[in-house]
């Protein structure tokens, strides 16, 4: 009846009876699965070794599949009619058939399954796993948080595959109902269950910091298979600890050895609270004191002292070494944090432990999420069926399902498809969590460690970084050694996020720098990194790596800035005051793009900041009077910008001033050209300048405004002057038929023509000159002669036509047109035919009639 009812829907018949085998237990729990079939279609490929067990005498139960691992169940036992009243297998021997002394067969789920229409098709991930061994015993591992979460195999364990699991159930989950996974964790996590800071430990080499994450938490954090052979943590170990509200915080594992210290920096960046690890029968060692110092330089600010291994030592020792341990952080950020002796071999001490470590994370202020989403990717690799897969802990920010990152500097973009904090599924991750982001259109071998995956735009690579550095030579081995001074361009190596940048320190005030000194510096690296202002810095010799000092970053670009300039010097302390506020780098951000208009995106990107914030910010700075809005607030400038742009202005003026001492200045559209400004950013400097009294705006004879400096008058040699007086006697003389400009020139047959035409123009501009259409030139007093003549002769006989003007004038028609022209362009007359009039009062021409 079951394979008819399906048939009837359009379904598959179900497989025949006998070949599946198996089904739910008593209490629901799958004993055994049906044997996999043959796909000839699918490409044969290499398969990793299987994990052999011992074997069995009894049969082997799995964990609980889930609830759709019990729908695939009921399936296959509807499949076998006699699976149900089938009497269990004698003692000895497994259900799948396997006699004892046989090892056990890694399990694979029947694709027989996979022909229902009303079940996915295969390939679409599951939590749990149906019938197969568990991660820890063979099996391929299981979709958890990259490194940032429990579990045998983490999520980007170095096999790089991510198990395809069991179909989910056809029917979907409600909404209230709560969907876990096979051993009972939630499927996904909101962002409120984690509280959004990551503890850290720090410590000398088999000091127990590995043993102490794994008693807080039941998880290993040393993932790698040469860690366990070994006994040493290699690299970053992750897992998450959980507060007894139940929200989660992340706990980073770091190396001890000095060999991996540029590990240990990778992960101590992220760190917000610190767990300084010292073995009780070892004591105060090398990497002990250089971790401390390293923790001092990246800016924590609180943390506590774990005394382990109290089990091998006397009790009266222990507290030796506590008050040892005491004397030991004084004048560190550790000082007077409680040091709690513990035992991680037997579990002595760690009630106190965890107490103490959850008023402080309590007492510890989360991450803030509202800026640009930025994380320092620590892992990457690929994953079957997801594609690249990027981990790391965000340092701002948040990102969602959907939005597209930027991986830097590579440049590739890539849309969000997963998200994953503490191997959970998250919709959003934020700054503090330990993430694990599924990218899509992004090249797993173009990306590595040291590499940011950040918001697009507000982020970019470059060789030179600015900084406030301060050198504290304290992880230097010797006495002698930490009183040597640090020279200009120094090789070193700048640990910043998870990237470790090797070039030459540039000191860009002084030639030496003595341990205890602070100075602007530019690290110029031979490999483009990706910070933000703010940033922590460790420094470390190149050889001998030693950590020499750490700072902050001010800021980074591909621009080698030039020693001992005071302006230089004035740039950087500004940056380094307000490191701290947001809204003094956003002011700082927008005085740096100079007198190019911003708009709230243009500002937002060089700031840093998201569009919300730089709304906020805009407001207040023009509430202060520290900012200019222009085009209807569209665009936006800083006073101190506009100040630089007025500036711009009269360069310009002066600049024409220079080149063309004759002339008295420029009409608005040609100086806008020769300062290159942006136009709403011109006419406001124009008006600042203007009302300042810098510029001042003239009318020339012919009416044209031009502009020039305050300070300048057009000034002509001796030898021009006299040139200029000849020119000028000549036209009045020339009255209504003056000369022509060639016949002027004639006059000095010694003179550049050029140079007699620079006078000409400067007698136009004094206004003693006028020049009218077709390149006639009259005397101001012969112009303003005619004029009233013509004035006059309309109002005594009206209308006038050309030949009387001429008449009148006794000249020829050659100058009274031109003559006409320019009175009519004036506004004076209007023509009518043959004739001119006055133009009435209403046109506002000055000396016209009634």
């Amino acid at each position: 009846m079951a394979g008819a009812s399906r048939r009837a829907r359009g379904a598959r018949p179900d497989p025949p009876a006998g070949r599946g085998g198996g089904g739910p237990d008593p209490a629901g729990r799958v004993v055994a699965v049906g044997p996999r079939r043959s796909c000839a279609h699918r490409r044969p490929r290499p398969r990793q070794a299987r994990a052999r067990l011992e074997p069995r005498a009894e049969p082997r139960v799995l964990p609980d599949p889930g609830r759709s691992g019990r729908l695939v169940a009921r399936l296959r036992s509807r499949s076998d009619p006699g699976a149900a009243g089938r009497a269990p297998p004698p003692a000895g021997i497994d259900p799948r058939g396997s006699p004892p002394g046989r090892p056990l067969r890694r399990l694979r789920p029947s694709r027989r399954l996979h022909r229902f229409r009303s079940l996915p098709a295969p390939g679409r991930a599951r939590s749990g796993p149906v019938g197969r061994l568990p991660a820890d015993r063979g099996g391929r591992p299981g979709l958890g948080p990259g490194g940032a979460g429990p579990g045998p195999v983490p999520f980007n364990c170095p096999l790089r595959r991510i198990r395809i699991g069991w179909p989910r159930a056809a029917r979907p989950v409600s909404r209230g109902e709560r969907r876990t996974t096979h051993d009972g964790r939630p499927r996904s996590m909101a962002p409120t269950s984690i509280y959004n800071i990551v503890v850290g430990t720090a410590g000398h080499i088999d000091h127990g910091k590995s043993a102490i994450v794994r008693r807080l938490t039941g998880i290993d954090p040393d993932r790698l298979p040469e860690e366990r052979e070994r006994g040493m943590t290699i690299d970053l170990g992750f897992a998450p600890y959980v507060l007894r509200d139940g929200r989660k915080v992340g706990l980073i594992d770091v190396p001890g050895h000095e060999r991996f210290i540029k590990n240990m920096v990778a992960g101590a960046t992220s760190i917000d609270l610190v767990l300084l690890v010292i073995a009780a029968d070892d004591g105060i060692m090398p990497q002990t004191r250089e971790h401390l110092h390293i923790m001092t330089l990246l800016g924590l600010r609180r943390g506590l002292v774990v005394l382990n291994k109290i089990d091998l030592v006397d009790r009266d020792l222990v507290e030796l070494v506590a008050e040892e341990v005491r004397g030991f952080v004084k004048g560190t950020f550790l000082e007077g944090s409680p040091v709690v002796p513990v035992s991680a071999a037997t579990g002595e001490g760690f009630d106190r432990l965890r107490e103490t470590l959850e008023a402080m994370v309590q007492a510890t202020p989360p991450r803030e999420v509202e800026g640009v989403f930025r994380m320092p990717i620590q892992r990457v690799f690929s994953a079957k069926g997801h594609g690249t897969i990027v981990t790391g802990v965000p340092l701002s920010g948040r990102a969602s399902l959907g939005d597209v990152l930027e991986i830097l500097p590579p440049g590739q973009k890539g849309r969000v498809r997963g998200l994953q904090a503490y191997k959970g599924d998250v919709v959003e991750v934020r700054a503090g969590h330990s993430s694990a982001i599924n990218l899509a259109d992004v090249d797993h071998t173009q990306v590595r460690r040291g590499d940011v995956a950040a918001a697009p735009g507000y982020f970019r690579a470059a060789r030179c970084v600015d900084a406030r550095f301060r050198y504290q030579p304290g992880g230097m081995p010797g006495g002698g050694a930490e009183g040597r001074p640090l020279r200009h361009l120094a090789a070193v190596r700048l640990h910043v996020g998870t990237t470790e940048g090797v070039g030459t320190v540039v000191l860009l005030d002084r030639d030496v720098l003595r341990p205890g000194e602070e100075a602007f510096v530019q690290f110029r690296l031979e490999e483009p990194v990706v910070v933000g202002a703010g940033d922590y810095f460790v420094v470390r010799l190149q050889s001998p790596m030693w950590t020499i000092g750490g700072g902050r970053v001010l800021g980074a670009s591909d621009i080698r800035r030039r020693r001992k300039r005071p302006e230089a010097l004035a740039e950087l302390a500004a940056a380094a005051e307000g490191l701290d506020r947001p809204e003094a780098r956003a002011e700082a951000a927008l005085r740096r793009l100079g007198v190019r208009p911003a708009t709230l995106e243009a500002w937002g990107l060089e700031a840093q900041e998201p569009p919300a914030r730089i709304a906020a910010f805009s407001r207040a700075l023009q509430a202060g009077g520290r900012l200019v809005a222009l085009a209807e607030g569209r665009k936006l400038i800083h006073v101190e910008n506009l100040a630089q742009a007025r500036g711009t202005v009269a360069e310009a003026l002066a600049r024409y001033h220079r080149q063309q001492p004759l002339r008295l200045g420029l009409d608005r559209s040609t100086l806008r050209a020769a300062s290159g400004l942006d136009p709403d950013v011109f006419e406001a400097a124009l008006h600042a300048a203007l009302v300042a009294g810098a510029v001042r705006e003239s009318v020339a004879a012919g009416g044209e405004r031009l502009l020039h400096r305050a300070d300048f008058a057009p000034r002509l040699a001796r030898e021009e002057e006299e040139m200029a007086q000849v020119i000028e006697q000549a036209l009045r003389e020339g009255r209504f038929a003056p000369p022509t400009r060639k016949e002027l020139q004639a006059r000095f047959p010694k003179a550049p023509t050029d140079r007699v035409d620079r006078v000409i123009r400067l007698l136009c501009d004094r206004g003693a000159v006028v020049l009218l259409p077709g390149d006639l030139l009259f005397h101001r007093e012969a112009l303003d002669a005619a004029q009233q003549l013509l004035v006059d002769a309309i109002r005594s006989k009206g209308p006038l036509e050309s030949a009387a003007f001429r008449d009148l004038l006794g000249t020829s028609r050659r100058y009274i047109i031109p003559l006409l022209e320019y009175f009519d362009a004036a506004g004076l007359t209007v023509r009518e035919g043959n004739v001119r009039r006055l133009r009435t009062r209403e046109g506002g021409i000055p000396g016209a009639g009634a």
